[in-house]
């Protein structure tokens, strides 16, 4: 080595530094590995991008105007509004500007990598604290919790701490830490910078975050970005948010030209699409869900998110000791990239949640990876260990032993083996189990088209709505109109659907207003209104067949009492056990929780009867077998009955009379 390669040598921060590597290449397949918007950005950005001219391209950006919109947009003072080349831009910002090399900034880990690198690069002292693994609440998974306390203790040191880093939600864990906490905290220690980064704040139950805060407490700053929720990741956008006594020390530092123009028009026409961000919203969150009741059907162990995506333990229980690589080698395999935290929380994968079609196909791979026996790895996977025991003999995945888990909602159901190459796997065998006190299994019924036709009562009540809060000029709306958004699901409330067609005419229209219209024109002035049109569909002979070898109950998207008193005036109250409505279950469909109150009350479900993708996906969550029911007068029956199949049936009928040949006989202990 030469003594001028020898005076070359990097900072000593720099060199002590750990390496950060992500996978920055071949990506490809459905990438829910870096908690990326799936769906991609809003038309809209695509439409402002082709309006550029090569004069708009040859000059240097100008700020003002975005700035002000995306102030605007988030109700704040553009002057305490920092534009920034995405939160990363941010984080090293921040760090430099208030803290000197060797002294000391506070994270909590496992949390973002970034703030670890950029610490190391300021040359900055890191105590880490460490968030702890304690058990959620019954069926709620567990919880990465951050003690408000140890973060308190840490600060009282001397000196000081000059910065703490707090990620909220965090990552990869999901954990939301109170805004209370944190103002408090702040409050508390006013010689500490609090910084906290917001970037999944967008999927959490108070989107707002502690935005507002930042005016009145001088200590502390907030980080957003547009990379997740707005789907502009490449475009390397965020925005840092300071009080009034910290912000022209922010700019001063900060580089001036440091965003591009090209980042500033993809944000402002994003800004502009408010529809289009709350429906991937909406999907992200019912998403979330989705493949959270997914992962406890299995029986793995999975931590509670409030961000787009969900940590779960890959190794253990029905993974049979499989390593967290297997699983992310057999989804890549299949064209989906998941990431292996295990880095941070050993044996750990995390998936990314966003539109429900995505986080579906996840779901098929879960269930087909998890219920291959050990040793035989499922179609298109990883090789089988050579070293690796038996496979262990076994009539249901396992399931946390809990009130109203799916494995209490269908015990014993063994996976089918006859799930064609390329499909879902198949539903959970049909066998019923015995049952104690010499009760009959239960049969679940889906009301409207599988045992009352509602085309002439829901179905034009949904179009008279929109027709009558549209006002004059309004597009009619048709059936297959309807159909369509109940095929793709999501829509399982008549109401919130009417509210999305009026949406999706450029009428926004409170939900109360929706729901009191559509009342109006169902019920009518004195009974007479569109629910006189409605008929039974399950001839009285079927449905004493069914009572014979089944007991019944109906879960349904009505109001419990509209539901009851249909079937009063039809004549068959008796002939159902219990009746689950709207108001009856936190979550409605496609969420499992109705099937899962049922099997709590009542003992194990047989099958569950619906016409719906969203009772389909129900079904699937809480590991009830479904059955496919085409409701009267569908459009394109045939594209129906591929969802169903798609997302796992035992079978798709014309009638909920013909479904019960699909059914064993019942077995009674």
């Amino acid at each position: 080595m030469t003594r001028d390669s020898e005076a070359l040598k990097p900072r000593a921060a720099v060199a002590a530094m750990r390496p950060y590597h992500p996978p920055l290449e071949g990506r490809d397949g459905l990438r829910l590995d870096f908690n990326e918007n799936t769906s991609g950005c809003s038309p809209r950005v695509i439409a402002a991008l082709r309006s550029l001219t090569a004069e708009d391209l040859a000059r240097y950006p100008e700020y003002g105007p975005a700035q002000a919109d995306i102030a605007s947009h988030f109700g704040l003072d553009p002057a305490r509004v920092l534009l920034t080349n995405g939160v990363d831009d941010a984080i090293f910002l921040t760090l430099t500007t208030f803290a000197d090399p060797g002294e000391t900034v506070v994270i909590a880990e496992p949390t973002f990598a970034m703030y670890r690198f950029y610490a190391e690069r300021a040359g900055l002292r890191i105590e880490a604290l460490q968030y702890q693994d304690l058990p959620g609440a019954p069926g709620q998974g567990r919880v990465f919790h951050l003690d408000p306390a140890a973060i308190s203790t840490a600060l009282a040191q001397s000196p000081h701490p000059r910065v703490v880093i707090v990620a909220n939600p965090n990552n990869p864990t999901g954990s939301l830490l109170p805004n209370r906490a944190i103002l408090e905290l702040a409050a508390a220690h006013p010689a500490t910078l609090f910084f906290v980064d917001e970037a999944y704040a967008d999927f959490t139950p108070d989107p707002a975050g502690l935005l507002a805060a930042v005016e009145r407490q001088p200590n502390l700053v907030v980080a957003r970005t547009f990379s997740k929720a707005h789907g502009l990741a490449a475009a390397r956008l965020g925005i840092l948010v300071a009080p009034p006594a910290l912000e022209p020390y922010l700019r001063r530092a900060h580089a001036p030209y440091n965003v591009n123009a090209l980042a500033l028009i993809c944000a402002r026409a994003a800004l502009a699409d408010a529809d289009w961000l709350a429906e991937y919203r909406r999907q992200t969150l019912a998403s979330r869900e989705r493949l959270q009741a997914a992962l406890a059907a299995l029986g793995l162990t999975w931590w509670r998110s409030a961000a787009n995506f969900v940590l779960f333990q890959a190794e253990g229980g029905p993974a049979r000791n499989r390593p967290a690589a297997e699983l992310v080698q057999f989804c890549r395999s299949r064209g989906i990239l998941v990431r292996d935290r295990g880095r941070d929380v050993a044996g750990t994968v995390r998936i990314t949640c966003g539109p429900l079609a995505d986080t579906d196909r996840a779901i098929a791979l879960l269930q087909e990876y998890y219920r291959a026996p050990r040793g035989r790895a499922p179609r298109g996977g990883v090789p089988p260990d050579p070293a690796a025991p038996p496979p262990a003999t076994r009539s249901s995945p396992p399931a946390p032993a809990r009130s109203g888990t799916p494995s209490q909602a269908h015990a014993g159901a063994p996976a089918s083996s006859a799930t064609p190459p390329g499909s879902a796997p198949s539903q959970p065998a049909a066998t019923p189990r015995p049952t104690k006190g010499n009760a009959l299994p239960v049969a679940v019924f889906d009301m409207d088209g599988v045992l009352v036709d509602v085309s002439g009562s829901y179905r034009r009540a949904i179009a008279a709505t929109v027709a009558a809060l549209g006002g004059a000029g309004v597009e009619p709306v048709a059936d297959a109109e309807i159909q369509a958004m109940k095929d793709a699901g999501g829509y399982n409330n008549d109401w919130d659907l009417s509210r999305e067609l009026l949406r999706r005419r450029g009428v926004e229209v409170p939900r109360e207003t929706v729901i009191a219209a559509f009342n109006r024109l169902y019920h009518g002035e004195n009974g007479d209104g569109l629910r006189r049109t409605e008929r039974w569909l399950l001839p009285p002979p079927a449905l004493t067949a069914w009572r014979r070898r089944y007991r019944l109950a109906i879960f349904t998207g009505r109001p419990r009492g509209e539901a009851e008193t249909a079937l009063r005036e039809f004549g068959v109250a008796a002939a159902f056990e219990c009746c689950l409505g709207l108001e009856d279950v936190a979550r409605g469909k496609p969420a499992p929780d109705g099937l899962l109150i049922l099997a709590d009350r009542l003992g194990p479900l047989a099958a569950f009867l619906g016409d719906t993708v969203d009772d389909a996906a129900s079904a699937r969550d809480a590991a009830v077998p479904f059955i496919g029911v085409l409701p009267p007068g569908h459009a394109a029956p045939q594209a129906l009955a591929q969802r169903f199949t798609a997302i796992g049936c035992l079978g798709v009928v014309p009638s909920a009379a013909d479904a019960l040949a699909l059914l064993p006989e019942a077995v009674r202990l």
